[in-house]
């Protein structure tokens, strides 16, 4: 029966931090327990800071600023010298002041100086001293400025006062003489440039006469609003076309209603006055015998007929009703509506008199004649019109043609007046640049050195012998491998310190109750250790009350721990069964005098039932409310007997009988033993002799009981001395796990000079482990 536990024993103890401050942490306990490294490490950069402070050579410095501006020349030009703007202008000179040209000309210079001011370049081969010059350079702009600062370092402020000028006079004398060479070449590329410019515009001033002259052109594509004859000639062409189909497809519908008509047998004269505009005038006459003069002749009478009526109102105003000229225009008014009246009647009725199917028959004939017509002038305008736009569209082509040669002739001149400016203004400005430099600080010294100083010299020194002494001491601690404190395990392995255990001093008896210090010495500070263990564990409830007890090596004193434990809590009336389970060295057995008795190895290869033989193979001791359960004969084995069902059933009846049940289990890296009582039970606690034990050990113990589901409940600090120098242990080890039938009688307790303080009173004790 396998029983999943959590321990309340880790949430009753402070828990640990984050990483980073365990780290840091530990490195500060490092550094303090071993300051003598840090104040070594200190005391040796300050004699070397010294000693470099007081024999190194004395190093000045001279400095200059220049004013680098772009100039705009006297007019405008597209000078191959012209740099593109300020922010790209500013790193290409500061390349330049340390350029092989620049330095070579301040050589030059120095060669000339006395003596004393060549003192930089005295120690170098003639070739080398290009690279001396440049290694004590320094040439650096200022942000958002136009100035250049250069530095020389020497070591004489004179010589470096000499050599910063020397430099600035030569990168003016450079200056000077590329801009002189490059306005010669820009102006012998450009007079080349020029005359070849000119002979294509010569070429392409003929190609464009001969152009016009096949041509034929008039010149009329110079006006603004006119346009070629050939061009008006296809839009009036196309104007008379849209014309002409809009007078077919009139004429076609007309005809196509007057044969609509005449099927469905309807008056064809109402057809007459639609169709006027075209044939019913025409169709009209035919039809009553009339022609053009008598409707002239009518229409005469009718504005005669106005005229009299509008002479009539005016006169009758002044002379009355009876006046000769009023009665001669009345009767006149009345004869010319008389003639008109019954000139209506008689065209009404020769029109009644006309014979209908000769009316449809003139009609439609006209109508016919009128849409063949206007078909056969839309056919012979599209014909027109075809021919027109092929026209237009060739001359269109040869008018683009001479356009281009026109458009190439004026870039070609316009070309050669752009190259004679650019000459003319290289002329200009000759003996002007466009960048100008300008020393805005002469060239000075520092009279006081610049390296060695004595306050970087100080700092070096400082923070050099701090990081090698802190170096220092990282690396003896990380190549130390004893464990320094509890607090340390406590933190990086995120564990509670159940409790810290003294040394036991010697007792008389050797095995039985009586080698137990709980009960020879119970007023003892070391008795009272593992009854703040009782009380830690009891603080746990029932998470805690089956809990394997194991160490990371053989000889930690796990097996007194547990006996001693185990006596507490029957000195509290507490039952207690203590069983053996370490069956390969059993020292729980050996302690009791128990070897040779059946015990658990026994009952777990055993096919009766666990819950009936237990009670018997359990052995009582002289303590009363302490029992023992000896590992029992030495199986093949151990690690299947433990992993069987019959343990964790044996495990279920114990704690159903008893208060409490403590496991001793062999060392977790000896064997696999220790996981699995652990995992069957509530937990696993480790108990931990710093003296002895391995950093590495103790964590490889608990990242391997962790890996398999083991709960470690906490850490037993065992043999734990008072030490109040606070020292590191020594190298003192102590293995030997033997198999044999001739061992001790219980695991030896280890010699140590252990340097870690423990509390001196019980209070102090049960504070902690609380």
């Amino acid at each position: 029966m396998t029983r999943q536990s959590t321990s309340s024993v880790s949430n009753l103890l402070p828990t640990t931090g984050s990483h980073v401050l365990h780290n840091a942490m530990w490195l500060v306990r490092s550094v303090r327990y071993r300051k003598h490294y840090l104040i070594g490490a200190l005391v040796a950069s300050g004699l070397v800071g010294a000693v470099y402070f007081f024999t190194a050579d004395r190093i000045y410095e001279a400095s200059s600023q220049l004013l680098v501006q772009q100039m705009s020349p006297v007019v405008a030009s597209g000078s191959i010298g012209q740099v593109g703007n300020h922010q790209g202008m500013l790193p290409t000179y500061e390349k330049l002041f340390a350029s092989a040209v620049v330095l070579n000309g301040a050589i030059a210079r120095i060669v000339e100086m006395p003596t004393d001011l060549q003192c930089d370049l005295k120690n170098y081969p003639r070739e080398d001293w290009v690279r001396a010059l440049r290694e004590q350079l320094t040439v650096r702009s200022f942000r958002s400025t136009h100035i250049i600062e250069i530095r020389y370092r020497s070591q004489r402020a004179d010589a470096a006062e000499a050599v910063v000028g020397a430099i600035v006079d030569a990168c003016l004398e450079f200056m000077d003489e590329y801009h002189r060479n490059v306005a010669s070449e820009v102006v012998a590329i450009l007079h080349k440039e020029r005359k070849e410019v000119e002979q294509q515009l010569v070429t392409r001033d003929r190609q464009l006469l001969n152009t016009k002259r096949s041509l034929g052109d008039l010149g009329m594509r110079d006006a603004s609003n006119s346009l070629h004859p050939l061009v008006q000639r296809v839009v009036q062409i196309n104007d008379s076309l849209i014309e002409a189909q809009q007078k077919r497809i009139r004429l076609q519908a007309t005809y196509d209603a007057v044969q609509l008509a005449m099927r469905e047998g309807r008056d064809l004269r109402q057809y007459v006055t639609a169709v006027e505009p075209v044939v019913g005038r025409e169709v009209m006459l035919a039809a009553l015998g009339l022609n053009q003069h008598d409707v002239d002749a009518v229409a005469e009478l009718d504005q005669q007929l106005v005229a009299d009526r509008t002479k009539l109102a005016n006169i009758r105003v002044h002379y009355g009703d009876r006046h000769p000229k009023v009665q001669d225009l009345l009767k006149s008014i009345r004869d010319t509506q008389n003639y008109l009246e019954n000139y209506q009647q008689s065209v009404a009725d020769r029109a009644e008199r006309t014979q209908a199917e000769q009316l449809q028959s003139f009609l439609l004939g006209m109508v016919k004649q009128e849409v063949d017509q206007a078909s056969a002038h839309e056919s012979q305008l599209k014909i027109e019109y075809v021919e027109a736009r092929d026209s237009a569209v060739q001359l269109h082509s040869q008018i683009e043609e001479l356009a281009i040669a026109e458009r190439e002739v004026e870039r070609l001149r316009s070309l050669h007046h752009t190259l004679q400016d650019r000459i003319a203004n290289i002329d200009i400005n000759q003996n002007q640049a466009d960048v100008r430099v300008e020393v805005v600080s002469d060239p000075k010294g520092r009279q006081t050195p610049v390296s060695p100083r004595l306050a970087n010299v100080f700092v070096i020194s400082l923070l050099g012998g701090t990081l090698i002494g802190i170096g220092l001491v990282y690396v003896i601690d990380a190549l130390d491998d004893h464990v320094r404190s509890p607090d340390e395990l406590k933190d990086q392995l995120g564990l509670p310190i159940l409790a810290m255990i003294r040394p036991l001093p010697s007792t008389l008896a050797t095995t039985g109750v009586n080698a137990l210090h709980v009960a020879t010495t119970p007023d003892s500070v070391e008795s009272e250790a593992f009854r703040t263990l009782r009380t830690t564990i009891a603080f746990a409830g029932d998470d805690l009350k089956c809990v394997a007890v194991s160490s990371s090596e053989p000889g930690d004193g796990k097996t007194t721990v547990v006996a001693n434990l185990g006596a507490t809590f029957a000195q509290a009336n507490r039952t207690t069964l203590m069983i053996d389970a370490d069956l390969r060295k059993p020292g729980m057995t050996r302690l009791f005098e128990l070897r040779g008795q059946e015990g658990l190895s026994d009952l777990l290869r055993s096919d009766v039932d666990v819950r009936d033989r237990a009670a018997s193979l359990i052995c009582k001791t002289s303590c009363e409310c302490l029992h023992v359960l000896p590992s029992g004969s030495r199986p093949l084995d151990p690690t299947g007997l433990l992993a069987s069902n019959q343990f964790g059933e044996l495990l279920a009846w114990a704690e159903a009988r008893y208060d409490q049940i403590l496991i001793d289990c062999p060392p977790t890296l000896v064997a696999s033993d220790a996981a699995i009582a652990g995992r069957i039970a509530g937990g696993l606690m480790l108990v931990v002799q710093p003296a002895k034990n391995h950093r590495r050990s103790v964590f490889r113990c608990v990242e391997e009981t962790r890996s398999v589901g083991v709960e470690v409940v906490g850490l037993i600090v065992n043999r734990l001395t008072v030490d109040e120098g606070r020292s590191y242990y020594g190298d003192s080890y102590g293995y030997g796990y033997g198999y044999g039938d001739n061992e001790g009688d219980h695991e030896p307790a280890a010699d140590s000079s252990s340097s870690f303080s423990v509390p001196a009173t019980p209070s102090q004790q049960i504070r902690r482990a609380a």
